[in-house]
């Protein structure tokens, strides 16, 4: 777990992406302008702008766990396994 930011670490951070995106350089290639490792710019940037799951990401996650020829219950079976127990089961036959 990564320790908490100093509000001047986080603005320092923030300044420097925003000056990387103005100017429309590559990352690689501002960064070596501005003598910053490339992958320290890449840590700070994914720590202080993560993206949020896509819901894309969550649907191909969903379709691979789950083929359309499978059938899943909204809610526990009977026999107390859970429904992704249930799906696996009706889909092998089992």
């Amino acid at each position: 777990m990564s320790k908490p930011l100093s509000r001047e670490k986080r603005l320092e951070w923030e300044e420097k992406i925003r000056k990387q995106r103005e100017r429309s350089l590559s990352i690689d290639r501002w960064c070596r302008e501005n003598q910053i490792l490339p992958h320290t710019f890449y840590y700070w940037k994914e720590r202080l702008f993560q993206k949020p799951l896509l819901s894309s990401s969550f649907t191909l996650f969903i379709k691979r766990a789950f083929p359309s020829d499978t059938h899943i219950h909204r809610c526990a079976p009977r026999d107390g396994s859970s429904a992704a127990e249930s799906a696996y089961d009706k889909r092998s036959g089992i």
